[in-house]
């Protein structure tokens, strides 16, 4: 038997209230499974076991739960840990940003952009922005990210792909850019990393 990689799972962002999500470790083998354990690294990320369950009968499943507290402000990363007698552990990380009622918060409620930005190639449905294709482009007004402050974006895709993304800022008002940042993740079906 062995446990399937779950990968990693973001909370997103956070505001005053912890929230909580599922998760299932299924046995599909044919004997039971003992000793199992499912822990956290870090004490803002609580796990919960229903029943407090140590064993999962054969062809069975046992729910946990994770729930991210809102108490520790900003970002926020963990591993959890899942074990069981004569089976390799599997970890998978949990992360999420809680949100600092004094920090900027920039969403695109009643489907438009805040006062200030602009976009290219890109629309909003459900105050959600999206990339229509490939090659969108969002600009903010100037925007100060002060020493020990961090600049956030979550994305969300609607099928599991490879978003590439490129944060540019400018000294000048936009007449030249310079790279702060390229990354590439995989965004699964969904979820919001």
């Amino acid at each position: 038997m062995a446990f399937e990689n779950p990968g990693s799972f973001s909370f997103g962002v956070i505001a005053a209230d912890s929230t909580s999500t599922a998760f299932t470790v299924k046995n599909t083998g044919r004997a039971e499974m003992t000793g199992l354990s499912i822990t956290s690294d870090n004490e803002n990320f609580i796990v919960a076991v229903a029943d407090n369950a140590t064993t999962i009968a054969a062809k069975s499943q046992v729910t946990f739960t994770v729930t991210m507290k809102a108490d520790a402000k900003g970002g926020q990363t963990g591993k959890i840990t899942i074990s069981a007698d004569g089976i390799d552990p599997v970890e998978f990380n949990v992360s999420g940003y809680v949100l600092d009622n004094d920090a900027m918060l920039v969403d695109f409620a009643g489907n438009k952009l805040p006062d200030g930005w602009t976009k290219s190639n890109m629309y909003i449905v459900n105050n959600e922005i999206y990339v229509q294709g490939f090659g969108g482009t969002l600009t903010s007004p100037a925007i100060t990210v002060a020493e020990g402050q961090s600049l956030l974006v979550y994305a969300r895709s609607r099928a599991t792909a490879s978003a590439a993304i490129t944060v540019k800022y400018s000294a000048d008002n936009g007449e030249t850019w310079t790279t702060a940042k390229n990354f590439t993740t995989e965004l699964r079906k969904n979820t919001t990393d």
